[in-house]
């Protein structure tokens, strides 16, 4: 009886191991899907925020296109050359050192930041020296110098084709918007850069 109930305690034993060792390995099987469902949530809801995303992109892009298309029959074909004005040598000047009373004419101007990948900030015309000046008074203008300094270049522009002039520019920097009388074309010119 001895050997009997000695093999009947193992096999007792060896259930209950079998026992504990499927548990074990269920409550790892469920921590082990647990895991993956919070991993599939969070994947879905990055999806969920490209998807926005891109679809945000791609609204942009289509009115981009939209305004360009538009823009571009607003736009003359022939090329007008301008003479666009540097301080000294190839150097650009600087908005707030630049020295107005050397500066005379009438016609467009470009206000830029070499910081920020020559981003223009604003086109304008008229009395070059005037509007520099009224510029240089600006506080947002001020402010942006404090943080990436401002350059200026300037060319003569009759006064008869100065809104196509300003019109185009402004169009090709894109960020740029103004009003304009109905009947102004674009007048397409050489950039400064």
């Amino acid at each position: 009886l001895k050997y009997v109930s000695k093999w009947s305690y193992i096999a007792w034993f060896v259930m209950i191991a079998q026992r504990v060792i499927t548990l074990v390995l269920a409550v790892i099987m469920l921590g082990a899907l647990y895991s993956l469902q919070v991993s599939v949530q969070e994947f879905r809801k990055e999806m969920l925020t490209e998807s926005n995303t891109l679809r945000g992109e791609v609204n942009t892009v289509a009115l981009s296109i939209d305004a360009l298309s538009n823009r571009s029959s607003q736009i003359t074909m022939e090329l007008t050359k301008l003479d666009w004005r540097q301080c000294e040598g190839p150097d650009w000047c600087p908005l707030f050192n630049l020295k107005l009373n050397g500066v005379s004419g009438h016609g467009v101007y470009l206000i830029w930041s070499k910081e920020d990948d020559f981003s223009v900030k604003h086109v304008g015309q008229g009395n070059i020296a005037q509007s520099l000046d009224s510029h240089r008074n600006n506080p947002e203008f001020q402010a942006y110098n404090r943080k990436a300094k401002l350059f200026v270049t300037w060319a003569e522009v009759p006064h008869s084709e100065r809104n196509g002039v300003e019109m185009y520019l402004a169009l090709k920097f894109s960020s740029l918007r103004k009003k304009w009388p109905p009947d102004t074309k674009a007048i397409q010119v050489n950039t400064p850069w």
